[in-house]
């Protein structure tokens, strides 16, 4: 989604198609990312998403983790920090100037946080 200084003072709208100008605000963010097709591994590209109300430069921010951690308590550790970020973060995320996860999404990377286990953790 656009920073919030692009909110304010950035350009006040960009073609999503010819004829078509859409703000930069954060409903049309959360447009191009909800219009956008994610793959097994939640990549998605929402530049130039379909939809007359989809900004078109939104860019994803990405949180990458590996899977196996060095330890339980790290392992623990991070499991919590990305939980937070997907459930109580979500409601700060707009505030920030960012738009939230779509929910469908949001709930299967919360299901998704427990394949994150220490490299001596014998958790399936």
């Amino acid at each position: 989604s656009p920073p919030l200084a692009a909110q304010r003072t950035g350009p006040r709208c960009c073609a999503a198609q010819p004829g078509n100008y859409v703000p930069p605000k954060l409903p049309n963010a959360r447009a191009a990312i909800e219009s956008s097709t994610f793959d097994d591994e939640f990549l998605y590209d929402p530049l130039n998403a379909p939809g007359d109300e989809a900004y078109p430069i939104t860019a994803p921010t990405w949180v990458i983790v590996a899977a196996r951690q060095r330890s339980e308590s790290t392992a623990d550790a991070l499991r919590g920090y990305l939980n937070y970020l997907l459930t109580e973060g979500q409601l700060i995320a707009p505030t920030l100037g960012y738009a939230a996860v779509p929910e469908s999404i949001r709930q299967a990377l919360i299901e998704r946080i427990d394949v994150i286990r220490s490299s001596s953790e014998d958790r399936p």
